[in-house]
């Protein structure tokens, strides 16, 4: 009789920290308050995390599989999301956000900032596409009241000033 015997506690081990790491990240991914969202190199989702969940109102189920320009870009932003997906697909990055519309499941209209990073494939081509999206409807809305109430103050400042100078002006009549 013969036996091979192989010490596998070391494969074990890294088996064990390989699978902690996982878990580590798949929890913060899952507890940002962004959104997390991967799409491979034909742009259909891979990736959803609970938050994209919150934040456009479709299932990870619902989404895996489906290419983001499909059913969640805003009629008026897609020709601007073409050219930034052609782009991101030759692998061309401005480190900088983009910001767009986008529908959510009930129909609603967010204004959300795109971070995207690009992972290669050993030829530099892109294999992956992950994005972190930060909901900004809020801030937009607030900034479009705003301008609203400048141009209200822009008005009515025009109109007291033109008032107090006929006012001044029949003063230094008398």
């Amino acid at each position: 009789m013969m036996a091979i015997v192989r010490d596998v506690t070391e494969r074990n081990r890294a088996k064990a920290i390989l699978q902690r790491t996982y878990e580590r990240l798949n929890y913060h991914l899952n507890n940002t308050p962004l959104a997390v969202i991967e799409e491979d190199k034909d742009y259909k989702i891979t990736y959803w995390n609970k938050q994209a969940e919150h934040i456009f109102g479709w299932k990870a189920k619902e989404a895996l599989g489906k290419r983001i320009i499909d059913f969640m870009v805003y009629e008026e932003d897609v020709s601007e999301i073409h050219r930034l997906v052609e782009n991101l697909g030759k692998g061309i990055t401005h480190n900088q956000p983009n910001e767009n519309r986008y529908y959510t499941k009930d129909g609603r209209v967010l204004f959300c900032q795109w971070y995207n990073s690009l992972l290669r494939d050993e030829k530099g081509d892109v294999e992956t596409i992950l994005s972190i999206v930060r909901d900004i409807t809020d801030i937009r809305t607030k900034e479009e009241k705003l301008q609203q109430y400048l141009e209200l103050l822009k008005e009515l400042s025009f109109v007291t000033s033109h008032e107090l100078r006929s006012e001044y002006a029949k003063v230094q009549s008398v």
